[in-house]
């Protein structure tokens, strides 16, 4: 992607599948799915998202504006020729600079998408898809540059470096940001592959389980409580009552909170 013309301008396909119209994060109990596929895909049209607007009623149909940004994606690959950490990196930054270059990237892409409701993809990629997995490798390593957490805990004091209660505050903000933008993905938590969950989930629970005093423990609970809340607000209208279960117990498994502990299917 040529970042001098950041973001890329999104394009609609009219090609797409019943199934990927199903598993969406878009409701569609009021449409028939198959029906929407066979008609649009037989077109082969590709547009601009306005043009499709033109193309097809899609104000008759509900969230027709969901769908429009559904079949729509950035023009060109944010990681085009892998050049995306470059990007990140420029000037040998850190991996929590970094991260928060990365994260500003990502959020400025779903944001360009013609929905305007920052959900795209609504579930139709994996993230990797979109950044050529290197959100995936920056959630795995950022831990590895933070310094404020490293030390003997025998020597510190109520008298805190204003420095690393700074540093805790960029991480959690970010592992809140990166979080809560993965929930539109197609990336689950129960996965067969490894998924960008799990770094972000041990990330979480390293800052849970430190004992140095500039974690803001109440902020990692909440930082924590948001991601689950926004994932099972994106997925309760398509996900199964079986996926769900899997999906809540998986988040108790790695987050001790009591707010997480205590969700229930009928919660959600």
């Amino acid at each position: 992607m040529d970042f001098d013309v950041f973001p890329s301008p999104f394009m609609f396909s009219s090609k797409v599948t019943a199934e990927e119209l199903h598993k969406s994060f878009i409701n569609t109990n009021t449409v028939s799915v198959e029906q929407i596929a066979e008609g649009w895909s037989k077109e082969d049209f590709y547009c601009t998202p306005e043009e499709a607007f033109k193309w097809r009623p899609f104000d008759e149909l509900p969230d027709g504006k969901k769908f429009v940004s559904f079949m729509s994606r950035p023009r060109v690959s944010l990681d085009e020729n892998n050049q995306l950490c470059d990007k990140v990196f420029y000037h040998n930054l850190n991996w929590t600079e970094g991260f928060q270059r990365y994260l500003a990237i990502l959020s400025r892409t779903i944001n360009s998408a013609p929905g305007d409701d920052s959900l795209w993809p609504y579930g139709r990629y994996y993230l990797m898809e979109i950044d050529g997995n290197v959100g995936d490798k920056l959630i795995g390593n950022v831990l590895f540059d933070l310094n404020f957490m490293r030390g003997d805990s025998d020597t510190k004091t109520f008298e805190i470096p204003w420095q690393e209660i700074f540093e805790f505050y960029k991480v959690n903000q970010n592992l809140k940001a990166f979080g809560l933008l993965l929930c539109n993905f197609k990336d689950s938590l129960i996965d067969e592959f490894f998924s960008p969950w799990e770094g972000l989930l041990r990330a979480i629970t390293y800052l849970e389980k430190s004992d140095n005093p500039a974690v803001d423990k109440v902020a990692v609970r909440q930082t924590a409580f948001q991601i689950v809340s926004r994932y099972f607000e994106v997925r309760k209208k398509t996900s199964d009552l079986s996926r769900l279960v899997q999906d809540i117990q998986k988040f108790k498994d790695h987050l001790n909170f009591e707010e997480i502990q205590n969700i229930r299917v009928s919660d959600v």
